[in-house]
């Protein structure tokens, strides 16, 4: 059998366009659990921002999820261990507690008393 010569039809094809980027996955998921931005990702990695929200959202919304179930988990071991003001903070984000804001008197006196005005015309004698 002749060879025709035409052996390109052999050959793998390549794709058109750029070399996709490799991403490393697991520094992206850990930029992530510390909520970085999609900016500062793709400046650390040095890929542009779009390539990350195209191919790996997924993946950084796995570890923002993750990183705020391991903040709450450290903001309520603070608060078990006696830090009043994360006490205070966690009981008015997760229970909807508020301070509450005295706005009268002592008692509940009202904050000014009423005041009287008398009118005296210009020459020291009562009004009509």
């Amino acid at each position: 059998m002749a060879d025709s010569g035409n052996n390109a039809s052999l050959a793998p094809r390549r794709k058109p366009g750029r070399p996709r980027v490799r991403i490393d996955e697991a520094a992206l998921y850990e930029l992530a659990k510390i909520h970085c931005t999609y900016p500062e990702m793709a400046a650390v990695l040095r890929v542009d921002e779009r390539t990350i929200r195209r191919r790996h959202a997924r993946l950084v919304q796995k570890g923002k999820e993750e990183g705020k179930a391991s903040l709450r988990r450290m903001q309520f071991k603070a608060a078990e261990g006696g830090n009043v003001t994360m006490m205070i903070w966690l009981g008015k984000q997760q229970l909807g507690q508020t301070d509450r804001q005295e706005v009268g008197g002592p008692n509940g006196a009202p904050l000014l008393e009423t005041i009287t005005v008398r009118l005296v015309k210009a020459g020291g004698g009562a009004p009509d």
